[in-house]
């Protein structure tokens, strides 16, 4: 499902819509996307940069892992499905 028809479809009291809308607010759910896109750009980061070889792997390795920990940290607060769709919204967004 995408992101604009998971925030389209009416939750039980808006909640998802005003985390995700108002994430000026530094919501905690806003606060994890924002972590979520620095983990992903960092890793894209160690794609170009300097190392090699095993220490690059482990560097990329360790950040998808943290963006892993902060999907689950999402799904506590916003279920799974909502959760899933922030996660692709975060990363469809990120700078290339």
């Amino acid at each position: 499902m995408l992101v604009r028809e998971i925030l389209s479809q009416p939750d039980s009291d808006g909640y998802l819509k005003h985390m995700y809308e108002n994430q000026g607010t530094k919501s905690e759910v806003a606060q994890i996307m924002a972590q979520i896109q620095a983990e992903y750009e960092s890793s894209m980061c160690g794609l170009s940069g300097l190392a090699s070889g095993t220490a690059r792997h482990e560097f990329i390795t360790a950040r998808m892992e943290r963006i892993g920990q902060l999907h689950s940290d999402l799904r506590e607060l916003v279920g799974e499905q909502h959760a899933t769709g922030l996660l692709v919204h975060a990363l469809e967004n990120c700078s290339d």
